[in-house]
């Protein structure tokens, strides 16, 4: 049987599944071109689209001997501010959330970790005009 935690994920993969080109696939865009970005920086990747029973977290790497927990953001204009404003507190929290159970589940709670907020702002035609990478975001 599976958790209440299992189900959600599997509608929301679904829901990706039937958006092509939607807000989904630039957010999908946005992590591939993140993560590329990141590793062109130093940074190693160590997992994409970590998911659990509470949640996601988009990226995770691994700089100077550092755990880093990354989420990345995009919009298409500033009209409403930078991506990387978009992540709210509610966000912050549901990530440190997650972050604890990646931790737990790897054996890795004594390892240091920070979390970075990485925004990707689009042009008209979908590619990437401006990121911004904000180290210890958080």
């Amino acid at each position: 049987m599976k958790t209440p935690g299992e189900r959600s994920m599997e509608r929301k993969a679904g829901k990706i599944q039937k958006e092509p080109g939607g807000r989904n696939a630039l957010g999908k865009h946005a992590e591939d071109i993140g993560a590329a970005w990141l590793a062109s920086r130093g940074m190693r990747i160590i997992e994409r689209n970590y998911r659990c029973p509470i949640g996601e977290i988009d990226l995770i790497g691994q700089i100077n001997g550092t755990l880093v927990i990354v989420e990345i953001r995009s919009r298409r204009s500033e009209s409403w501010g930078t991506p990387a404003e978009s992540v709210t507190i509610r966000k912050r929290q549901k990530l440190r959330k997650v972050a604890a159970w990646y931790l737990s589940q790897h054996g890795k709670t004594d390892e240091a970790c920070r979390f970075d907020v990485l925004g990707i702002l689009f042009d008209e035609k979908g590619s990437a005009r401006k990121v911004e990478w904000i180290p210890d975001a958080f």
